[in-house]
């Protein structure tokens, strides 16, 4: 799943970073996020990133069918529902 901090209209804000948080629920989970900071401490495994120039990735192991990535949310970014 990627990740982008856009604007109203779909503009990449590469300069406005933010912790972002994956929530998935069925048979998957959250098995990698990154930003591909070149500084950051943050730990691979958690469901928690902050961005690096407005983009961040998840990699969702799905182990069955009924896997959905709920939502994606954060600080500058709201709440987004029904993530695929």
């Amino acid at each position: 799943m990627t990740i982008s901090l856009t604007d109203e209209r779909g503009v990449l804000q590469t300069g406005a970073d933010a912790q972002v948080t994956v929530t998935v629920t069925g048979s998957c989970v959250v098995q990698w996020s990154g930003s591909a900071d070149p500084k950051s401490e943050e730990y691979f495994f958690d469901t928690t990133r902050t961005t690096y120039d407005g983009q961040a990735l998840a990699v969702i192991r799905y182990r069955r069918d009924g896997c959905r990535a709920d939502t994606c949310s954060g600080a500058r970014m709201g709440r987004r529902d029904g993530v695929d």
